[in-house]
């Protein structure tokens, strides 16, 4: 409840998204808790979904990035031809 009140429910949900993985596998090595196929599914879809989330974020960064040099070349590019 303090991470949402103290920042975006977009980084809740991140931290969430990290902490279920993490809490089920803290609980099989402490807890001794079995870890059968349900689970097994389970952690490997979070971990796809969570991995999935990062590279599209990291993708469309790289797409921004590369309009905006295109941007800025053909204002550049404008400029120089604008100059006496």
């Amino acid at each position: 409840m303090g991470l949402i009140t103290c920042a975006s429910s977009l980084l809740a949900g991140i931290m969430i998204a990290v902490l279920l993985p993490l809490s089920e596998i803290l609980a099989v090595i402490f807890l001794h808790e079995k870890f059968d196929g349900p689970k097994g599914i389970a952690l490997v879809l979070t971990l796809w979904g969570f991995a999935s989330y990062l590279y599209g974020e990291k993708a469309l960064k790289k797409v921004e990035a590369q309009k905006n040099e295109q941007q800025l070349a053909k204002k550049t590019e404008d400029l120089e031809l604008a100059a006496p």
